[in-house]
């Protein structure tokens, strides 16, 4: 019996342990009910649906400023993609005008060159040149033999190539 009454007193103090704890916890327990129960008390429950409201409406402000900014974002991208595109054709085409610049400057300088060729080949160029050379001395020897066959008769060749004769010192046909 000793030893159950002595388990039964351990067991007792051991209660009254838990008891005097939960007795404490219990303690703050009320007294964290007592100040929610004085705050909800203190507040107003149409100052609570007051703010409730007003913060939905702030959302759904936020809401539709959100929605604007991503249309605006979309249009703005929307933007950029033509702008990107103006500038790759635009790109292309000052590729195109420095490729024709190229292909117009080798054009020049081969026309320079034909007009060179031209010129000299023409009725100035080199084989007029030529031509005036040679004519003056088949003038000159055109008239020694003429001289000799009939010393009345002379020649005179132009630069076209005309002939004129003179027979006496005058212009005959």
């Amino acid at each position: 019996y000793e030893e159950n009454i002595k388990n039964a007193e351990s067991d007792l103090k051991r209660i009254q342990d838990q008891m005097d704890t939960n007795s404490a916890e219990l303690q703050v327990a009320i007294s964290h009910y007592d100040s929610l129960k004085e705050l909800a008390n203190k507040s107003n429950l149409s100052d609570l649906n007051t703010k409730i409201f007003s913060l939905a409406r702030e959302i759904k402000v936020y809401e539709q400023s959100i929605e604007s900014m991503n249309v605006e974002i979309q249009s703005i991208k929307t933007r950029k993609g033509v702008l990107e595109e103006r500038i790759s054709i635009r790109s292309s085409d000052l590729q195109k005008v420095q490729d024709s610049r190229q292909e117009l400057d080798e054009l020049r300088k081969q026309l320079t060159i034909h007009q060179r060729v031209v010129n000299s080949f023409s009725h100035k160029g080199i084989p007029t040149a030529i031509i005036n050379t040679c004519l003056n001395e088949l003038q000159l020897e055109t008239n020694k033999v003429l001289q000799e066959l009939r010393p009345d008769l002379e020649v005179q060749f132009d630069a076209d190539l005309n002939f004129t004769f003179r027979r006496n010192g005058e212009v005959r046909d």
